[in-house]
């Protein structure tokens, strides 16, 4: 996986307080890379932050799978509610949004 996903330890104490970030809008890979530390740490916090667009898909997902697949972000926020007015682009440079 390329580093394009920043993944961040917030607290170091215990696993139950421990948590993580997540900022990309590469959701198949971000979802690839939450799962796998959800395998090692169950109880850790994961926070993504992404476009709405991608939260949009991630919710459609979510939703599609049903009850029986357990949620891997305990706290989604758009990117754009952090700093409105900002443009998203892609890997490339390409505007998403305006």
């Amino acid at each position: 996986m390329r580093a394009l996903i920043l993944l961040a330890t917030l607290a170091a104490a215990s696993a139950e307080t421990r948590g993580y970030l997540f900022v990309t809008n590469r959701l198949d890979e971000v979802l690839v890379a939450a799962a796998q530390l959800k395998r090692v740490e169950a109880a850790a916090n994961v926070t993504l932050v992404a476009d709405g667009a991608t939260l949009g898909e991630l919710a459609a997902r979510e939703s599609a799978a049903g009850a029986a697949n357990a949620r891997l972000f305990d706290l989604t926020i758009a990117s754009e509610a952090l700093l409105p007015g900002t443009a998203t682009a892609d890997s490339m440079g390409a505007p998403l949004r305006r």
